[in-house]
């Protein structure tokens, strides 16, 4: 009888090994977070480091941070996305207007129409020809 019982826990011990490394190990993540490092990417293929604005009907939002020369990041963190008045991304993860890319001079570099979505990578100037 007490064989039976060991054996009847084993796999839910197992279940729970299993569940705690894989979340400890980030192939995971707890219920009602989000990975930290998802949002709107940015390539940036010019010669020089790059700022962005995004362009709405009523204003001009000011996207901290820049990207340098042959560098990629991230400049729209998918973190609070689905908070209801947010300026930049809607429900979804996608831009709400024109996002610019400009140089050190405040120069228009590009530009990406409204839509551009979280996991999606922007890519800015022309990429280098492989040779």
């Amino acid at each position: 009888m007490r064989q039976a019982l060991k054996a009847r826990r084993l796999p839910v011990g197992m279940l729970f090994v299993v569940t705690m490394v894989t979340i400890v190990t980030g192939c995971g993540t707890l219920p009602g977070q989000e990975p930290s490092n998802v949002g709107i990417e940015v390539r940036n293929h010019t010669p020089t480091a790059i700022t962005f604005e995004m362009q709405l009907p009523t204003q001009t939002l000011s996207i901290s941070g820049s990207v340098m020369p042959g560098n990629s990041a991230t400049i729209l963190p998918l973190a609070g996305a689905g908070a209801k008045n947010r300026l930049d991304l809607d429900e979804k993860g996608c831009t709400k207007g024109v996002l610019l890319a400009l140089d050190s001079g405040n120069h228009e570099v590009a530009r990406h129409e409204r839509g551009l979505c979280a996991g999606q990578t922007w890519e800015v100037g022309t990429r280098p020809s492989a040779s």
